[in-house]
């Protein structure tokens, strides 16, 4: 059975005049063997760099290949599970592209497939160092690293299937050293170290006992008292996040007669009396069509605020600006059928249009209150201090589209508002919006993504109405906002 090896770089020097960084890759081949020169699958290869630790393992000939850009004189801290502790000094450039370690063994190991029970090799003269390591739920964990310091020893196991790990090591080896180092290594990368001073231990019986090791799982699901205690009554924060709301079209129907009826142009009544219809003709001066169509474009709003209540509830602020001023008569083709009637007699020469027009009463800008809860749904990160967060909410003050409607002429293809008779606001489009999505809540920021429908219904006093009772259209929005006194929890 392949045993498994630990190759550690723990110290690297520069001797005068050796350059020992460079940006050319060298491929650098490890051949890792035993006291016979055979390789030895599945050995353990770490580099220690400005990088990190890259973990390496060996093939089926104890061989493995890594691309690395430094040169020079290295000093490695070779060890293997089973085999005493090597220091070896390589050099480390294009001249030689080969390492090789042979180790020589070291005392036996516990198997890593015997129970907590198990008998292992214990001896009279040996002493055994057992521990269990398990997750958050004290659940055993299978197949974790544990590794083992003891003076210029290192061994290295796996845990087995209920998660306990047992060294047995010669009780002289064990006398001799000040402290037993232990380093446990999860398969997802965690890693944990713990520390036995041998002089705080009776080593006279045959068993070192570690407590329970628990490595705690990245994610986990939310703790209530350390998320309350993140958090205080009342916390406030700014920001910034964009609002999008999809344009949508409308049709107003029911356009009362008052503002589809019209007057003769002044100048017409005085220089064309007898060229234009009657004013005492009610349908002289009505304009028939009384279905407005409109689209109404899309819209972007900027969130600047937040006020946070215990973690649970947030209140916005956020502005939403009508930059945009539509009008109807800018269909002209539209316009030309519906919205506007010549008044001149049949058989007269010429023509003379009256007109009605509804558009937006922008530009200006809508302040809204985006009222939101949250429900904490699991914790990450360093002390778990990240919480992942279901968010659902609507506004409070909706904002609103405003409608303005107008008459009058149009004279040598332009058009004249009639003044002396203003019609004004005729009422607004109230949008409601409902959503729902995520954020991510830190000690110091929170930010999220949600998606949602806006409703969007007509509020008039006159007897105009939707085509369709509401209207729906769709809204996405991206909040981030740095929180000015949240608290960070220490466990």
């Amino acid at each position: 059975m392949a045993s498994r090896i630990f190759l550690s770089i723990l110290l690297s020097v520069t001797l005068p005049g050796v350059q020992v960084y460079s940006q050319e890759i060298i491929n650098v081949t490890f051949s890792i063997t035993d006291e016979g020169g055979r390789g030895i699958e599945g050995a353990t290869v770490r580099i220690n760099s400005h990088n990190g630790i890259p973990v390496y393992r060996t093939g089926s000939e104890g061989k493995v290949e890594i691309r690395i850009q430094e040169k020079g004189f290295i000093v490695y801290q070779v060890s293997a599970a089973g085999y005493k502790l090597e220091k070896v000094i390589q050099p480390f450039d294009k001249d030689y592209p080969q390492i090789s370690v042979q180790l020589v063994k070291a005392p036996n190991v516990w198997g890593e497939n015997q129970d907590s029970q198990g008998e292992g090799n214990v001896t009279d003269t040996t002493i055994s160092i057992i521990g269990r390591v398990v997750n958050s739920r004290e659940k055993g964990i299978a197949g974790a690293g544990v590794n083992l310091m003891i003076r210029e020893t290192f061994l290295q196991m796996e845990t087995n299937q209920i998660g306990w790990f047992r060294f047995d090591l010669p009780k002289s080896l064990i006398r001799q050293a000040e402290d037993i180092n232990l380093i446990i290594e999860h398969q997802d990368g965690s890693q944990i170290q713990r520390h036995l001073s041998v002089h705080q231990r009776i080593l006279d019986n045959s068993l070192v006992n570690w407590s329970l090791i628990t490595i705690p799982s990245p994610v986990r699901l939310v703790s209530w008292k350390e998320y309350l205690a993140r958090h205080p009554a009342i916390t406030s924060g700014g920001g910034g996040g964009i609002n999008f709301r999809k344009g949508y079209s409308i049709e107003l129907i029911n356009i009362p007669s008052q503002i589809r009826t019209g007057r003769p142009h002044p100048d017409d009544k005085a220089n064309r009396p007898y060229h234009i219809l009657p004013d005492d003709v009610p349908d002289s001066y009505l304009i028939a069509a009384n279905r407005v169509e409109m689209t109404l474009p899309d819209k972007y709003g900027v969130n600047v605020g937040v006020l946070n209540f215990k973690g649970f509830l947030s209140l916005g602020l956020r502005f939403l600006p009508e930059l945009v001023k539509f009008e109807i008569i800018n269909d002209n083709q539209l316009y030309e059928t519906t919205y506007r009637k010549d008044y001149i007699k049949p058989g007269i020469p010429g023509k003379a249009f009256i007109y009605y027009n509804v558009k937006t009463a922008g530009p200006g800008v809508n302040i809204s209150i985006p009222l939101s809860a949250t429900l904490p749904v699991f914790s990450f990160g360093k002390e778990y201090q990240n919480t992942f967060r279901i968010v659902a909410g609507t506004s409070l003050f909706p904002s609103a589209v405003r409608l303005e409607a107008e008459k009058g002429w149009e004279r040598f293809g332009e058009l004249e508002v009639d003044r002396e008779n203003p019609i004004g606001e005729i009422g607004k489009i109230k949008e409601s919006e409902w959503f729902a999505g995520f954020d991510m809540d830190g000690t110091r920021l929170q930010a999220g993504l949600q998606f949602g429908l806006v409703v969007s219904q007509l509020k008039s006093s006159l007897p105009i109405l939707l085509q369709d009772e509401k209207k729906t259209s769709f809204l996405a929005q991206f909040r981030i906002a740095y929180l000015f006194n949240h608290q960070k929890f220490n466990p």
